[in-house]
Formats: structure tokens, sequence, C-alpha cells
């Protein structure tokens, strides 16, 4: 009896060993990864110098910002009195303020609101100042009502007031001109600082004061400004000359006259007299005009 041998369907160890063909692909390297500590171990990594920059960048910010050291404390006007400058830091609203966001021209824009001031410059300087350029508004003359009188810029606006009595021989040597109760001013009422004068009177006033020869100007006690008749001359001698509002070139010619009258022998502007200027022929008048 032959006894048939049966095939294991395993394959041998020998045959597994050995690979059929070559395979010459790279073997794909396997990474492991590990959980890193979270601490302050890289700051060791970075360069000194960046730890240097950063810190001096966080004391920085802390001086600008926390410090209070660029906060704005003091508010500089050298030519101001203390009562001005004190309205100055209130216009200002910057005390407190860091220096560096303050805008100057924002500033000088809210102290434009001083009527008497004249703001000229705004400017801002470390660490904590801020410095104001301003002169006081020159007064050139002083209108007179029988309620007030009244210090004014060139432009008519009121600078300063005073009430009766009057201040003896404070206003020289200002120019005084006298306004009587009219359609403008009315009784007990007065204006106040930063509120105007009649702007065209004053103009007039002024450039009669400054166009008068100088042999004339001792003989002229006063300027008077009624709404109709204008500027009206009142000598030493009580005599009235209407001058009006016209200061054109023909006012030279009307004070001229005036001198004639008075200097001539027999004067023809006597005590008394009055003439009127304002349209020629000229009229004298014996007694008052207007």
């Amino acid at each position: 009896m032959v006894v048939k041998r049966q095939l294991s369907r395993k394959r041998s160890g020998a045959s597994m060993a050995q690979p059929r063909g070559t395979n010459n692909r790279p073997r794909r390297q396997r990474f492991f990864r590990t959980r890193r500590k979270i601490g302050w171990g890289w700051l060791r990594q970075l360069p000194l110098l960046w730890i240097g920059a950063a810190a001096v960048c966080v004391f920085l910010l802390y001086l600008v910002a926390g410090s209070g050291t660029f906060s704005v404390k003091s508010v500089e006007a050298p030519n101001l009195a203390p009562k001005d400058l004190a309205q100055v830091v209130i216009r200002c609203r910057c005390l407190g303020e860091n220096i560096f966001i303050v805008r100057p021209n924002d500033i000088q824009r809210r102290l434009e609101g001083l009527s008497t001031l004249i703001v000229t410059r705004v400017y801002t300087t470390i660490p904590n100042v801020v410095h104001v350029e301003a002169t006081y508004k020159k007064r050139v003359a002083i209108w007179r009502t029988p309620e007030a009188a009244y210090a004014v810029a060139a432009d008519a606006e009121v600078l300063q007031v005073w009430r009766h009595p009057y201040p003896h021989n404070h206003w020289k040597p200002l120019p005084i001109f006298d306004e009587g109760y009219d359609t403008t001013i009315k009784k007990h009422h007065r204006l106040l600082v930063g509120e105007h004068v009649p702007l065209v009177p004053l103009t007039m006033a002024l450039s009669l004061r400054s166009r008068v020869p100088a042999q004339l100007q001792p003989l002229i006690k006063g300027y008077t400004y009624r709404p109709i008749i204008g500027i009206t001359m009142v000598g030493r001698a009580n005599w009235l000359a209407l001058l009006g509002l016209d200061y054109s070139s023909k006012l030279d010619q009307r004070l001229s006259a005036v001198l004639t009258a008075l200097t001539q022998v027999p004067p023809t502007l006597g005590r008394g007299d009055c003439v009127d200027l304002r349209a020629t022929p000229y009229m004298r008048h014996d007694h008052s005009c207007g």
C-alpha cells in the first residue's frame, strides 16, 4: 500500500526570508511626538539684546501712559496778570491731559473767546507744560456815556467798564469821546466786556483825533457823538464845530477852517458859537446848533 504525502499549505521560513526581486525604496522615518512643558526656559534662548529692548519698551509705555509724568501740570503765559492767566487755564481745559495728545491748535481756538487777549501761539514742552503766547488788546480810546465809561479797542470792542465815580487821571493819554442817550444808549443799560460800541463813530473820532493840527489841539476840550449829527468838537471856550461822520480828505479842510476861525483877529468863532462843517458853504450860528 502506497501512502500519499500531503502537501502543507504553509510556506517555509526559508521562502519567507528571501524576498523576491529587489526593493530600493527608502524606509520612512518615524517621528515620535512628546509633550513640551510650558515654562520660562525659552527666555534663556533669546538674545540678551532682545530682552533688554523689550524691557525698555515696557518701561517707556508705563512712563508715558501710567506714571503721570507726561500729564499736563501747568500752563504758562508770562505776559499775563494772574487773573487773566486763571481765565486762560479755565479756557484751556488741558490740565491732566497727556502731553502727547494735546493739540495746540484746539487750545488756541478755545482761547479766542477771551475778549481782552490776542493769542498768537500755543505750544507744548516735555514733560508737562503748555505755553501760551498772548498779548493784551490795545486800548485806543475811552468811550463815555451817561451810564458808564468803556475802554475800547480799535475794532470797538469793550475791554473794560467803569461806573460812577470815574477814576481821576486814570485814562491819560487816551482820547475821551462822549455819547449821550440815543437809540443805542439807553438809561440803566451798560455794555459788558466783549460787546461793542458803534464802530463807525469810533473810527471817525480816532481819525479826527489823529488829524487835528498841533495849533488846534490846546483849544479843544473834548468830542461828543450823536447818531444824526455825528462827531462834534467842543472847544475850551464852549464853541462847537459839527464835523459829521466823514473822515475823508475833506476833514483836513474842515479842521483848517476851524483853526482859521479861531486864530484870526478878531476870531469869528467865539464863546457859545457853533459852526456846521458838514456841508459847504460852512454855516455859522451864534448859538447852539444841530
